[in-house]
């Protein structure tokens, strides 16, 4: 990293291509440059396409969205093929409870 003043910024900017640069004033940093490295427009292309080709593949594609009366249905059949066995919560807690005293 090369140290430059400030009142040098714009000169050694402009010819800094891929440096970077420790702004100083008076002696103390007041800032840092550090130059964008630009893609060239073909690369950048190709990086979308192959982005592209991933987010077009049979595993990502989208699922229908469910009406509001086919979640309700789903969920209703969810819910039917839930079988619980044993005594309410409610009883085994005041079952718990008694026997603590």
């Amino acid at each position: 990293m090369k140290n430059i003043d400030i009142s040098k910024l714009q000169e050694q900017v402009l010819s800094a291509k891929d440096e970077s640069l420790r702004v100083k004033q008076d002696g103390r940093v007041v800032g840092f440059f550090y130059p964008v490295k630009t893609t060239p427009r073909q690369q950048t292309d190709e990086l979308w396409e192959r982005l592209d080709a991933v987010f077009d593949a049979d595993r990502f594609r989208k699922v229908p969205q469910l009406t509001k009366e086919e979640l309700l249905a789903s969920l209703r059949k969810f819910r039917d093929s839930i079988r619980v066995s044993g005594e309410a919560l409610s009883a085994t807690v005041i079952k718990a409870r008694r026997e603590e005293r």
